[in-house]
């Protein structure tokens, strides 16, 4: 099945390689649950809610797909592919250090909610981190600020179950100045801010993770 030309798959792949800048044209909501094996921090399971603009054309590529349809793994690839460009999105911080990743994700998928497109995968950690007395902070972000990348509920990112009595998890949503609520507000969608700006990570969540 051919991609269609215009579709909002070139459209996504476009904002996720940069190739136009400026204030939140695209919306993504986020879910993540820390991933543990073996008391180890290994990685972190995100789901990615694309707003009804942004899925539009890509469900119109999938059709009437059924979950597991060649065009689903297909769009999910291409997509990925975009991602793993950008190191996930994400940065995850222990010490003071960032904390590397695996180049590939372990797994990964796309589905349909009702009208929006959803990217499903394992973000792995290049290492096991220990937990018990360790803090972690992690952040998703699009740097340019052309995509909004953020979690709705403060339960959307959470620990296994079995992990609530030794640690504890939350979202920290930030208050940018009025400069920089003004300066983002007054971009036009071919205007991209620059890049030592880092606009995207002044409007970033927090996630911390604390252990005793």
């Amino acid at each position: 099945m051919q991609i269609v030309k215009h579709s909002a798959t070139a459209l996504f792949l476009a904002v996720l390689s940069f190739t136009v800048a400026a204030h939140p044209h695209s919306f993504i909501t986020l879910k993540t649950q820390i991933m543990v094996k073996d008391n180890q921090l290994t990685g972190l399971k995100m789901r990615w809610t694309m707003d009804e603009l942004t899925s539009a054309d890509l469900l119109y590529d999938a059709g009437e797909a059924k979950p597991g349809d060649e065009i689903w793994k297909k769009l999910a690839a291409e997509v990925m592919a975009n991602v793993l460009g950008q190191h996930y999105f994400t940065e995850f911080w222990h010490n003071g250090q960032k904390v590397k990743f695996l180049n590939r994700p372990t797994q990964y998928g796309m589905t349909r909610h009702e009208h929006q497109a959803v990217l499903t995968f394992v973000l792995p950690l290049a290492a096991p981190q220990p937990l018990a007395g360790q803090k972690y902070t992690f952040s998703t972000f699009d740097p340019s600020y052309y995509v909004d990348m953020s979690y709705a509920e403060d339960d959307d990112a959470s620990l296994p179950a079995g992990l609530n009595a030794t640690c504890s998890i939350k979202i920290d949503t930030p208050e940018p100045s009025d400069e920089t609520l003004n300066f983002a507000s007054a971009l036009d969608k071919d205007d991209a801010p620059p890049e030592d700006m880092d606009l995207g990570k002044q409007f970033a969540q927090t996630v911390t993770l604390q252990c005793s």
